[in-house]
This record gives C-alpha cells, structure tokens and sequence, in this order.
C-alpha cells in the first residue's frame, strides 16, 4: 500500500472538478514514486507547492479496516496534514489492533470514531456528520472483510456505516491491502468490480509491499 499514490490520488478527486474525468482504474505502476534522495526538480518544486495549495484547508476522513498496512495509516495523516488539510479517522474494532486510537488522536487533533454507540462520541450520529464535514473519503487499507461488507450495503461498524453515509454525496478513494489469496477470493474480486462501476468511488490497485 503506496502513501504517495493514495495521497497524490486523494488530491485528484479532491480536484477533479475543475480539471479532468477520472478513469475509475487507475493504472498506477511500480516505480512511479520519486526515489528516495533524488534531487527535486524546479518543475517537482512547483507541483508539490500547487498540490499543497489544492489540498489547503480540505477536509479528509480517513477510514482504517483490519489490515497490517494500518501501521502505515499516521504516515498519510502527517502528508495530508503536512499539505495544509484537516483529518479525522474512523476505524473497524479490528483496526485498532495494528495502530491505536492513542497513536492516531494527536495526529489528527481529534477524536477516533471507532464504536457506533460509544459515550465519548461528539455526536449521536457520528457517521453522519463525519460525512457532512468531509470533502474526500479515503479507506485505507481496504480489506477483503470490508469491501465485501461496502458492496453489500452492509453497514454494522463505524467504518461501514460511515462508508454507508458517504458515499452518495463525496469522493470515495479506496486502497485494497491484503493476502494474495484473499485477493483472489472470488466474493472479492466480485465486490471490487462492483464497487467500481459507483459513480463517486475510485478503487485503486492492489499493489505489493
């Protein structure tokens, strides 16, 4: 699971209004991250200026499933909040067991929206307000559990009901993360292909590492 080209595809869809359609499969291709200790060119200089004025003030929700790339989650919360954006986070239970709510809350300045009917919940209804303050969706990583519980319509945790909530009025960017044979699952496969003909989701590749 890439934190560059969920971030840089998080900001497409944050922009793509005002510049071009989506294709909803991206091809992204190993290698296309700048390498490690490359000098940055004037014209890379100038991106990463452009793309930290379109992501300024921009309010990101980050949705967090029951992946070991989780531990990789507070990494794309500093980029996005590094780039002048808010973030807030809401996890399945089964998250919480790769990064936890004490790691992800100073992060983000804010509450983790993790159980539906917990006390301490700003709100009655978190996964609706959660979706009213957001301008961009992204759940990552997306395991095989949860985009099967999102092509269903199933919605019985934060995650899937604020998914649920979501994803008929913002941007969705969905990063799948898991085993290779669990990708290959037919219910998954399936639930990818559905989940990609929605109009406001963009379903990226699963990549290795």
């Amino acid at each position: 699971m890439s934190i560059f080209l969920i971030s840089g595809y998080a900001l497409r869809n944050l922009t793509k209004n005002q510049t071009e359609n989506l294709n909803k499969n991206p091809r992204w291709t190993k290698g296309s991250a700048p390498r490690q200790g490359a000098t940055e060119r004037p014209d890379e200089r100038r991106k990463r200026k452009n793309d930290k004025e379109r992501m300024n003030g921009k309010h990101i929700l980050i949705g967090i499933s029951g992946g070991i790339a989780a531990y990789k989650i507070p990494e794309l919360i500093r980029t996005f909040i590094k780039q002048g954006a808010q973030v807030r986070v809401t996890t399945t239970q089964n998250a919480l067991q790769f990064v936890t709510e004490l790691t992800l809350q100073p992060l983000t300045n804010a509450r983790v929206y993790s159980d539906v009917f917990a006390a301490i919940n700003e709100h009655s209804t978190e996964h609706i307000s959660l979706p009213d303050w957001a301008d961009l969706m992204v759940v990552a990583p997306a395991t095989a559990n949860v985009l099967g519980k999102f092509a269903a319509g199933i919605a019985d945790d934060a995650l899937t009901t604020t998914f649920c909530a979501t994803v008929a009025r913002r941007p969705i960017v969905i990063a799948p993360a898991m085993n290779d044979k669990m990708y290959a699952c037919p219910a998954t496969q399936q639930a990818m292909h559905t989940l990609a003909q929605w109009e406001n989701v963009s379903l990226l590749d699963c990549a290795e590492g």
